[in-house]
């Protein structure tokens, strides 16, 4: 498509104060990469990647792709890119189209075949808020239809649930479709159920509607809201013998000290699973809040502040958690028992050892590989990377979860904070 998807990432510089960019330089670089490679359309990066060695069917050092049918959401939580409330300030201010740029169904068909010939087999389908979309289902048992290939999903469960608490028609349907149970379902996951109270007295849910009228005045209001419709909507796969459930975290200060909260739940999912004779797999994932690539790709500070991620003051508290993490994980393991937790042992380490408090803040991990996931976005473009189209990535840091879901500990850059005296354990996602 005529611009392509890369043409929409400007700098944004009314967003750049009051908050200074934490790593000026490397936006500076990343610009330049861009005026000196210009625009990548359709296949363009995997012609650059090819060229440069990074992508080998043979190697399969890369098997995981996402896909992004649109980045459009109703939903405002804090410091997305993608809310509501940013969206309609981008599209204000003249830095995107009031009408999303979205590619064909048939386009996106053609970048998975294309994708798969070159190794992909697991496809991430990600937003943006995807439910209602009506090729949703078209593409995901397209990519399901590809030999050996797994798929996932991402839903805040939202339109997938009820205020009672009841599967909406839109879930009903795809589970009599047939993707949904064969699919790993991911959920945001940021706050316990039940937290803040704001569930109205004698509800499972909070009720849907004016939602919206509250996200400016509690920037992490639309978190909590979803978190809670996120875990029914799990309740109800489990119910439903889906394949998986997948709880998503984004870890920040505002929610830290909820973590065991949030993995004990978790647990509680997974028990529920097991002693009602369900087959479906549940499993926990965490990703810090991230602001470092954003930055650096242009996003502005107001909306990617530096101070949104965990900082130094929060960093005995993060390593506490996470190392108690850890330590119940190898136990489940020792004892037989089915892995919660989804990340490697090497992404938990980073955050579980004190050693690593400051690459832990300045998410500090770098791509000295290059590519590790590639990506389609809204307009059918190939990408390197969910972020980037693929050269600036050699001026870039990022400790962004999706990193981690490389399976072989050879390929996968979190290896080098593994515990030495412990045993690796690898990501569990693209599986």
């Amino acid at each position: 498509m005529e611009g392509g998807f890369w043409q929409m990432i400007n700098v944004d510089l009314e967003k750049t104060i009051p908050e200074p960019l934490r790593f000026p330089d490397e936006r500076v670089k990343v610009a330049e990469i861009r005026q000196d490679y210009g625009t990548f359309l359709s296949v363009d990066a995997l012609k650059w990647a090819l060229n440069k060695d990074y992508l080998s069917k043979d190697s399969q050092k890369i098997t995981a792709s996402e896909i992004a049918p649109s980045l459009r959401c109703p939903e405002g939580c804090n410091n997305c890119p993608d809310s509501i409330l940013e969206i309609k300030r981008r599209i204000a201010v003249g830095l995107i189209p009031k009408v999303e740029a979205r590619a064909r169904t048939e386009t996106f068909k053609y970048m998975m075949d294309d994708f798969y010939n070159l190794g992909i087999r697991h496809w991430m389908f990600v937003g943006g808020t995807l439910d209602h979309l009506p090729e949703i289902g078209e593409l995901i048992n397209h990519g399901l239809s590809q030999e050996e290939t797994k798929v996932s999903w991402f839903s805040d469960g939202i339109p997938q649930t009820n205020p009672d608490g009841s599967p909406s028609n839109l879930m009903q349907t795809a589970l009599e479709d047939g993707w949904m149970k064969k699919v790993a379902n991911h959920v945001s996951w940021d706050y316990p159920y039940g937290y803040a109270n704001i569930i109205p007295h004698g509800n499972i849910l909070p009720l849907k509607q004016g939602r919206g009228l509250k996200f400016e005045d509690d920037p992490e209001y639309s978190r909590v809201f979803k978190t809670h419709y996120g875990t029914i909507f799990a309740l109800n796969l489990i119910n439903a013998d889906a394949r998986r459930v997948v709880l998503n975290i984004t870890v920040s200060p505002g929610n830290l000290r909820l973590i065991p909260q949030l993995y004990a739940q978790a647990d509680l999912l997974q028990q529920h699973a097991i002693e009602n004779g369900k087959k479906t797999e549940v499993g926990l994932t965490f990703s810090p809040s991230i602001w470092r690539p954003h930055q650096a790709r242009g996003d502005g500070t107001l909306q990617s502040p530096a101070s949104a991620g965990l900082e130094m003051r929060d960093m005995s508290e993060t390593n506490e958690i996470f190392s108690m993490i850890l330590q119940n994980e190898y136990q489940r393991i020792r004892n037989g028992h089915p892995r919660l937790l989804y990340n490697s042992s090497g992404y938990t380490n980073l955050m579980a050892d004190p050693q690593y408090r400051q690459i832990t803040v300045d998410q500090g991990v770098p791509y000295p590989n290059g590519p590790e996931i590639l990506n389609i976005t809204p307009t059918a473009d190939a990408w390197l990377d969910p972020m980037f189209a693929g050269p600036e990535l050699e001026a870039i840091n990022s400790t962004f979860g999706y990193r981690d879901r490389v399976f072989k500990p050879e390929n996968n850059i979190f290896t080098q904070f593994q515990d030495p005296n412990l045993p690796w354990f690898p990501n569990m996602v693209t599986t």
